[in-house]
């Protein structure tokens, strides 16, 4: 009997995002019989918030999908603020499409991660590197608006080998090194850049300005930003990294979403307060853990307050004020 070809699967390059929802296991699964369907009023809260914020993300991320495999001005009108709808400019339109031309990914979700990943094309590195700019800016709102919903994401971007088998199933170095990036480097709330990743940003912005080949310059000068221990990672606070078009930024909104999330963050903070004393032990209570990542975001939005306001400034806008009291 003959012995059917074995199937090839070709080892690729690709863009690798593995993001972890912090915190719902705890929620969810603490006290809970595995076999038994009766849950508590809490953990039903918790299940109803985590199943709203996963489909509004995937919805994001659908949209995305159908952008990136046929853009139109349809749906990048349906993506950006109510408040601009009216005065979305046919330039703003071809920006954005300019920007996403040739790039596709694909998404895995499992339990209470999710990995986000797309093949990598050197040939069009110069066009990758703008479509970053826009995934940046997915992350950076999913980001966000998790936190205000009570929810934190910690994970990893990373560039490496590895193959896809079927749909939507990737399996390789580049998702074995983002897994360990989010669970060992990241820490707390915030999304690395591996170093692979950063240096290949750094060469194609040397190789488009002796090529004058225009790019997105607010890579790695405001999208990305090196945190106190020297870790590259997604700036969310970044004002870069808070529109789909540099010529559709609603300031407004930006202001108001960052004031937002800081005001949830402090208040969640204040809740295990009483905990802090402990925030440096080894081993942490489940509560202190939840005031070291609540801490860790509030010590980053001390250290970017003069960055933003220095920022509002230059345009015109009235500075932002955050309540540092009880750091």
């Amino acid at each position: 009997m003959e012995i059917p070809p074995q199937k090839q699967y070709t080892p690729k390059q690709y863009i690798v995002c593995y993001l972890d929802f912090l915190g719902i296991r705890e929620k969810l699964f603490s006290n809970m019989d595995y076999h038994c369907s009766e849950i508590t009023p809490e953990q039903q809260t918790t299940i109803n918030r985590f199943s709203e914020l996963i489909s509004n993300s995937l919805d994001i991320l659908d949209f995305a999908i159908k952008l990136f495999s046929n853009p139109s001005y349809d749906l990048i009108e349906k993506f950006c603020p109510s408040s601009l709808q009216e005065t979305i400019t046919e330039d703003c339109k071809k920006e954005v499409l300019q920007r996403l031309q040739g790039v596709k990914y694909s998404i895995q979700f499992f339990s209470d991660s999710l990995l986000i990943y797309l093949p990598y094309d050197n040939n069009n590195r110069y066009e990758y590197m703008d479509s970053f700019s826009f995934l940046f800016s997915l992350y950076s709102n999913m980001f966000l608006s998790t936190v205000d919903q009570g929810i934190l994401i910690r994970g990893a971007l990373t560039i490496g080998t590895a193959w896809e088998i079927r749909s939507n199933y990737l399996f390789g170095p580049a998702v074995h090194e983002a897994y360990l990036l989010e669970s060992t480097v990241a820490k707390h709330p915030r999304i690395v850049l591996s170093p692979s990743l950063i240096q290949l940003i750094e060469k194609t912005k040397q190789d488009a300005k002796r090529n004058n080949r225009a790019i997105d310059e607010s890579l790695l000068s405001t999208a990305i930003v090196s945190d106190y221990d020297g870790v590259s990672m997604l700036n969310y606070l970044s004002i870069s990294n808070f529109s789909l078009s540099r010529n559709l930024l609603d300031i407004k909104s930006y202001i108001s979403m960052i004031v937002k999330v800081f005001d949830a963050i402090k208040k969640n903070y204040i809740s295990y307060y009483i905990h802090k004393v402990t925030i440096s032990t080894e081993k942490l209570s489940h509560e202190a853990e939840l005031a070291r990542r609540y801490y860790a975001m509030l010590l980053f939005f001390k250290r970017n307050e003069k960055p933003i306001n220095d920022y509002l400034s230059s345009i015109g806008e009235s500075p932002v004020c955050f309540d540092f009291d009880l750091l």
